[in-house]
């Protein structure tokens, strides 16, 4: 008859598996000694526990989910990084509303000395002893004028039919303050005649080259005086 070496567990081991699946169940078992187990029996439930272990940890269902916890600090910033490539241009923006008009320069305006105008044959059509306008269509009317910074200006050229005496008088604010005396050019051929303008106004040509001759008042430029009287700046 042939005799079986199959291992067989002893009561001692029954009883302590029994006691641990009764533990992980939640049942208590009091009185089970487990000192009288030996090495081997020890070692088998161990590894029983292990397995019975992994398997309640599993059937163990899992809690509700925590609150959400406070916002950390913010970290600082980062390094700034390289500049982009520069974007298509933009469509060109409405015309402006058209500037105010510049102050551009106004034409002197003179007014005229009042002379006649001398006839087309000259001193031999018109009457002698008086002062003519020479020829104001192909020339300046003789005239005046004065600027806003006081300056006084002549121009024209007079004929002389045997005159005596002023060319035309300058009314008051056109004077200037004391006698000036200029060279102007006259119809003797490179001679130049004198003329005075004094503080009374009197606008005269001092020379001995004869009459029947013109006078130009062209460039004769003074100061009006005194300052603020009669409009003068």
């Amino acid at each position: 008859m042939r005799t079986s070496n199959r291992w067989k567990p002893s009561p001692s081991l029954f009883v302590a598996i029994v006691a641990l699946v009764a533990a992980l169940a939640g049942t208590a078992v009091g009185g089970v000694a487990v000192t009288s187990l030996s090495k081997k029996e020890k070692t088998q439930v161990q590894k029983i526990a292990k397995r019975l272990d992994r398997k309640a940890i599993k059937s163990i269902p899992s809690g509700p989910k925590g609150d959400t916890g406070p916002q950390g600090v913010q970290g600082s910033q980062g390094a700034t990084g390289p500049q982009g490539l520069q974007g298509p241009q933009g469509a060109q923006g409405s015309q402006g509303a058209t500037g105010l008009a510049g102050a551009g320069l106004t034409p002197a305006v003179f007014t005229s000395a009042g002379l006649i105008n001398a006839a087309a044959s000259g001193c031999a059509g018109s009457a002698d002893g008086r002062w003519y306008d020479n020829d104001p269509a192909t020339q300046h009317e003789v005239g005046y004028h004065r600027s806003e910074s006081g300056m006084v200006y002549l121009r024209g050229v007079v004929l002389n039919c045997g005159a005596i005496g002023a060319i035309f008088v300058l009314p008051p604010g056109f004077r200037p303050g004391r006698s000036v005396y200029f060279a102007a050019a006259t119809a003797a051929e490179g001679i130049q005649t004198r003329v005075t303008v004094q503080a009374d106004g009197q606008v005269q040509e001092n020379s001995t080259y004869g009459l029947d001759r013109w006078v130009s008042l062209d460039g004769i430029v003074f100061r009006c005086g005194p300052a603020a009287t009669n409009g003068c700046p």
